[in-house]
């Protein structure tokens, strides 16, 4: 998972006061945290909590703990309802469902999630669109829909675009850390995009000028920042369903996390330039621009474009890869 980046800090049981939470966003989440001032106290204090959850669990993944994976699965049978009271991490889990169960968070899409982080393990080699779709659905739709009661929205018809929005930010941060996920052993580019690629020749490819990945890595980019654009689409539509102030928090949130992509997009797709930053002037900037998706508040409450989730099986909350 690319979107909650990694780091020392400890487990969402140990955040017991706001301060806390709003530390580890603003030292590893800088984009969610200037958009959360726009948000109010109580809102941008339930949004960190869901934060330092999910950045706890996205530590597990993609930590060095070899017991990771049997982590990750007791976490997910606590969501379930079981009890594992011995489990390294049954304090954290038990914390998150009181927490999900006071404010109307779905805790089957939190264990959707959980399945996302568990198929990071190991080497990845994303096959074709639908997979990649499926897993950034996973890892950060499901943190779309999980936000959304949090924002005071229970429009069930929202959770589309909730979905939509966390899907685009996901393709983002793939295009962004193309480099660093190889050196991970992990290609979420779809093998046809990019040749059959595997994740040691795009590493191979940072340190080679002449390495003929690179153009079909380029490439590659240039379509997931372009199948991003279209997620971004649906989502802006959707703030419409939000109140105004978490609107415009969401907004700036993901036109910040879009301008990654217009930065990729003026370096001519150069992955191995190092990881692309978009600095105070940045945000601004994109702050200023998602002022315009307030017009969208003008008109009727949008209907989904349900052709953007055509790989999704509806009858789960967790979208299967179709047979």
């Amino acid at each position: 998972m690319t979107q909650i980046h990694p780091g020392t800090v400890d487990t969402f049981s140990r955040v017991v006061r706001t301060e806390s939470a709003d530390d580890i966003l603003a030292t590893h989440g800088r984009t969610f945290h200037w958009a959360k001032r726009f948000l109010g106290y109580d809102m941008g204090a339930n949004a960190a909590q869901l934060y330092v959850f999910c950045r706890h669990v996205d530590d597990i993944a993609d930590g060095n703990d070899p017991d990771r994976a049997a982590r990750l699965e007791a976490i997910d049978t606590i969501l379930s309802g079981k009890t594992l009271s011995r489990a390294k991490d049954a304090k954290t889990a038990r914390t998150f469902v009181r927490f999900a169960g006071a404010h109307g968070i779905d805790l089957q899409v939190t264990r959707d999630l959980i399945r996302g982080l568990a198929s990071d393990q190991g080497e990845v080699n994303v096959h074709d669109t639908r997979e990649l779709l499926v897993y950034c659905y996973r890892v950060a739709g499901t943190v779309g829909l999980m936000m959304a009661p949090l924002l005071n929205c229970h429009d069930r018809k929202a959770g589309h675009f909730a979905m939509d929005l966390g899907i685009a930010m996901q393709l983002t941060n793939i295009a962004r850390d193309v480099a660093e996920d190889a050196a991970m052993g992990r290609r979420y580019i779809p093998a046809g995009w990019c040749g059959q690629a595997s994740p040691r020749a795009i590493h191979a490819s940072v340190f080679d000028d002449t390495h003929p990945a690179r153009r079909e890595i380029s490439c590659a980019i240039e379509d997931l920042l372009a199948l991003a654009d279209m997620f971004y689409a649906s989502g802006y539509k959707g703030l419409s369903y939000l109140p105004p102030r978490a609107h415009l928090a969401i907004g700036i949130a993901a036109r910040c996390y879009q301008e990654i992509g217009h930065k990729l997009r003026r370096r001519k797709f150069a992955y191995w330039r190092g990881r692309v930053v978009v600095g105070t002037g940045g945000k601004i900037i994109a702050s200023a621009k998602s002022l315009f998706t307030f017009l969208h508040r003008l008109g009727p409450l949008p209907d989904h474009d349900n052709t953007l989730q055509t790989y999704f099986d509806p009858t789960r909350n967790d979208p299967d890869i179709a047979n």
